[in-house]
């Protein structure tokens, strides 16, 4: 696979990640829309054919991640959480950095190939890093790019196994 197309896919994914932690996050504090909204109201029709899941659980103000976020997931640092939810089986986190993006991949191949983590498939060309990996009842997606020139974005979704 050529780099250019790694980057476009990988970049193509962080989009994806973005636009679904956009549409179902809704307030920086992922309590969802408000009811009244146009939205929900527009769509409250439809929902048994379109429902989108909801978090679940309260943010903790202290880290920016839900409650209920394993403590065995590493977060680089220095980093700050920009959307966080908790949907009952999986969390998708969206987190930025000012750090190199080639400091935050690196970060990341090593936490994710030391137990008890396993890298099941890597792409990275120097440019934006895809890792698919498992660990100790959980598997998951992260996504690592440089989306603007100061700025390093990290998207993940850790499905709760089981």
């Amino acid at each position: 696979m050529s780099g250019r197309f790694t980057r476009y896919a990988v970049l193509a994914l962080v989009s994806s990640v973005v636009a679904v932690v956009v549409a179902c996050g809704g307030d920086d504090d992922d309590t969802g829309p408000d009811a009244s909204s146009p939205t929900v109201a527009q769509t409250s029709a439809s929902a048994a054919v379109t429902a989108t899941p909801q978090p679940t659980t309260p943010i903790d103000p202290a880290t920016g991640l839900p409650i209920t976020f394993p403590g065995e997931f590493l977060v680089y640092q220095p980093a700050s959480v920009k959307r966080a939810s908790d949907y009952g089986d999986r969390f998708v986190i969206q987190w930025e950095s000012t750090d190199a993006l080639d400091a935050v991949a690196a970060f990341y191949e090593d936490a994710l190939s030391t137990e008890p983590w396993t890298t099941d498939e890597l792409s990275n060309d120097g440019g934006p890093t895809r890792i698919l990996f498992t660990g100790p009842g959980y598997s998951g997606e992260i996504g690592i790019a440089r989306i603007t020139d100061d700025v390093t974005t990290v998207l993940l979704n850790l499905q709760v196994e089981g």
